[in-house]
């Protein structure tokens, strides 16, 4: 038959004209054996439906597509549309990777904030614990007691040719040379006692134990070995393991006590030359 519009020769089930690709109204559904009639030499294979068409043909008879010039007459380059199928797949899985490297990069960034926020913090804390102001415990006040006696003072001495007084005040004067001395004849157990107007926070007595007026006298007269401390609660006795010229027996309590008064009671001695029974200085802290 020939085309409608442009008087070509066309095969009679044609449904394209192939010189110039128009539509032929009257179309009769072609066979494979009418295709495989008309595969020679000089025909080739269009490259949408396969259909077999002249190698002079610009459209396919069979689907209307325009065929190109260099195509292969070989039906071993026709590109069946089924064995396009992996793009589909190969496009699926390019998403997937894309999605899956994005999920990795932001969860790597929430990390690494989160570890900037740890350390931001962390370092904040170490800078306000060390500009932190440091809380100076409050100090403890010496003890001070303004009032002493004693249950016996000796009389004046003038043995060596001047008047030498033994008040009990000079056994808190901070003098070595002076010292409270007891009447020998009065008491085994003489005491002195130092007192205050409110109570005091003690936890310790030093006693200078002796006339530390120079060593002769020291050694001549009477010491302390065993002597005990009184405050308000209660009392400890010491024992003087120090006989020695110039040195303090060192009497801490067991705990600190707030007391108004600390008494030193004589309770034995050493015997020397003199019976006097002195104490050079008492400290309390």
């Amino acid at each position: 038959m020939n085309c409608p519009n442009c008087g070509a020769k066309i095969e009679d089930n044609a449904t394209f004209c192939g010189v110039c690709g128009y539509i032929v109204a009257q179309k009769t559904p072609n066979t494979d054996n009418n295709i495989n009639n008309v595969n020679d030499s000089s025909e080739k294979n269009c490259p949408s439906c396969g259909a077999v068409v002249s190698q002079n043909d610009k459209y396919c008879e069979k689907c209307g597509m325009y065929i190109s010039e260099n195509v292969s007459n070989q039906n071993n380059n026709y590109i069946h549309p089924e064995k396009k199928s992996y793009v589909i797949p190969i496009v699926i899985a390019a998403s997937a990777c894309v999605i899956i490297i994005s999920i990795i990069i932001i969860v790597m960034l929430l990390m690494n904030s989160n570890n900037n926020s740890i350390d931001d913090e962390v370092s904040s804390t170490n800078i306000a614990q060390t500009l932190a102001p440091t809380v100076q415990p409050t100090p403890i006040p010496t003890p001070v007691f303004t009032k002493i006696e004693a249950s016996s003072t000796r009389g004046t001495d003038y043995t060596s040719g001047s008047a030498v007084e033994y008040f009990p005040s000079y056994a808190i004067d901070g003098d070595y040379s002076t010292a409270w001395s007891a009447n020998r004849n009065v008491s085994l157990n003489p005491y002195i006692t130092l007192s205050a107007d409110t109570p005091q926070y003690v936890t310790g007595v030093r006693v200078a134990n002796g006339y530390f007026k120079n060593e002769s006298t020291y050694t001549r007269n009477r010491r302390i070995t065993e002597f005990s401390i009184e405050y308000q609660g209660g009392q400890k006795i010491y024992s003087c393991g120090i006989d020695q010229y110039r040195i303090m027996q060192d009497i801490r309590l067991d705990a600190p006590v707030m007391t108004s008064y600390i008494t030193v009671r004589v309770l034995d001695t050493y015997y020397g030359d003199w019976k006097d029974i002195a104490i050079s200085e008492i400290e309390v802290y």
